[in-house]
């Protein structure tokens, strides 16, 4: 999966928001998000677009919060997926909790089947077993 690019003004809005993607796909992969935050080359951000810095600027800020313990892993989850477009993306949060991870989705959830070691699920919450 390459997420290295040359030069900031080879990047586009899609671009920046699949490494985003890429990132939250299965959790939060900080590494990969950071690898390509420090990746893109600033020297000609004159010519850039004006909303991927943007995106890129925040990210960066908040990766940083992130990496000094300023911002807890939900909050870090949860300002990287407002970057998404669409409300679906941007509705799910991740919420940790007591050894369970809670992902809220909005809209209908279709419920695991009961598990006895699991919290009861709320409306519009679903818990999921968290792997050791």
């Amino acid at each position: 999966m390459e997420t290295r690019f040359p030069a900031i003004q080879d990047l586009t809005t899609p671009r920046v928001r699949n490494v985003v993607r890429r990132a939250l796909r299965t959790g939060l992969d900080a590494e990969m998000l950071g690898d390509f935050l420090a990746s893109v080359d600033w020297s000609g951000y004159e010519s850039a677009d004006s909303q991927v810095k943007a995106m890129l600027g925040e990210m960066e800020a908040w990766s940083t919060a992130y990496t000094e313990r300023q911002l807890t892993r939900a909050q870090y989850v949860a300002r990287l997926l407002s970057l998404l477009p669409r409300a679906s993306e941007r509705s799910r949060r991740l919420v940790m909790g007591g050894g369970s991870i809670a992902l809220t989705v909005a809209g209908r959830v279709e419920r695991p089947q009961p598990d006895e070691a699991q919290p009861r699920s709320e409306p519009g919450v679903q818990y999921l077993r968290a792997i050791a």
